[in-house]
């Protein structure tokens, strides 16, 4: 997981575990379809469900079947070639396809939303009761 061990001071008390800040992935350097190099830090579903449900409060099996329906609608509108609008992300785009052994190879454009900022996951709670 992404916590670790932090010491306060000095005296090398423990005070407590604190999440750590994901560094940016450092864009490609090259536009090839090569595989991505193996020192590329990857997060997979379990990460991903762990980190939303650190950062929400919400319960992990309700986040898990949130997380997943979210997944299926992406994968389900990139494959149809629709463009996707989602701040705090950004924009993404299919900008090219190819067919592979195991289905479709899409060639994605993300434009980041450096500026946006998430809202508070709770905030709209009253709104939706």
């Amino acid at each position: 997981m992404a916590a670790h061990k932090t010491k306060s001071g000095a005296d090398g008390t423990d005070a407590g575990t604190t999440a750590t800040a994901v560094p940016p992935v450092p864009a490609p350097q090259d536009d090839d379809d090569s595989p991505a190099p193996a020192s590329r830090l990857q997060v997979r579903k379990k990460e991903f469900i762990d980190r939303a449900t650190a950062r929400s409060g919400i319960r992990k099996p309700d986040a898990r079947a949130a997380i997943e329906a979210t997944l299926a609608t992406l994968a389900e509108a990139l494959a149809a070639g629709q463009d996707l609008i989602l701040p705090p992300l950004g924009r993404i785009r299919v900008t090219r396809e190819k067919p592979t052994k195991k289905g479709r190879m899409l060639m994605l454009r993300l434009q980041l939303d450096e500026g946006a900022t998430a809202a508070d996951p709770l905030a709209d709670m009253d709104d939706q009761g």
